[in-house]
């Protein structure tokens, strides 16, 4: 194939996207794609310790969708993952009982799970979607996944990440009545949100 044919294929492409739809400007900032996360590197640190990694699925243009703003990680939720990555931070949730409350991409409570050495790491949010989300998330980063059903608060078989619904002020819901309540050791939450509060702000801030 000379020059010219690959020119042609080329003007032939960008002719065909040129004639397509621009998408809706919100649609697309609804859009989720996956992106890596690279925790910071501990000092002093061996040359050969490889990149911890955390892979999310989310939107960055995204603040509101849904009634939830949890499709995005929030800039607290980073900076908490740099104090989780040091050595003070492991020492917090290694071998514990760990509760993520308003997870949202799960970013903290995979990365917990995957390189912090948890007993358990239970992440709760309150969107059927998010709790879908984090558990493709964990598969995709090698985390060993505990079901939840039907997006229902988690209640543990086996595997180190949960991910489930959780209205704050109801019990931690459980499959089985017969099981004992869930007891944590540590409970982490990072930017926080309360949406109705959002959206009554946003009603006060219109003339």
């Amino acid at each position: 194939m000379n020059p010219s044919e690959i020119t042609e294929a080329l003007l032939e492409k960008w002719t065909t996207l040129l004639t397509q739809p621009k998408p809706d400007p919100l649609a697309q900032a609804q859009q989720l794609s996956y992106i890596r996360y690279t925790a910071p590197t501990s000092f002093p640190s061996t040359p050969a310790a490889p990149a911890r990694t955390i892979l999310t699925s989310e939107s960055r243009g995204l603040i509101l969708a849904g009634g939830t703003t949890g499709f995005r990680t929030w800039e607290a939720a980073l900076h908490l993952g740099t104090y989780l990555s040091t050595e003070a931070g492991r020492a917090l949730v290694a071998g514990k009982r760990v509760i993520e409350l308003g997870a949202g991409t799960g970013f903290l409570s995979l990365f917990m799970a995957k390189y912090l050495s948890p007993v358990r790491v239970v992440a709760t949010d309150r969107e059927t979607a998010l709790i879908e989300c984090m558990e493709d998330c964990a598969r995709r980063n090698g985390v060993a996944v505990a079901e939840s059903d039907s997006g229902t608060a988690p209640a543990g078989d086996g595997g180190v990440f949960e991910a489930g619904i959780w209205e704050w002020g109801t019990p931690l819901g459980r499959r089985d009545e017969d099981e004992p309540e869930d007891v944590f050791d540590v409970a982490l939450g990072a930017d926080l949100v309360c949406v109705p509060l959002v959206n009554g702000s946003g009603s006060a801030l219109t003339w």
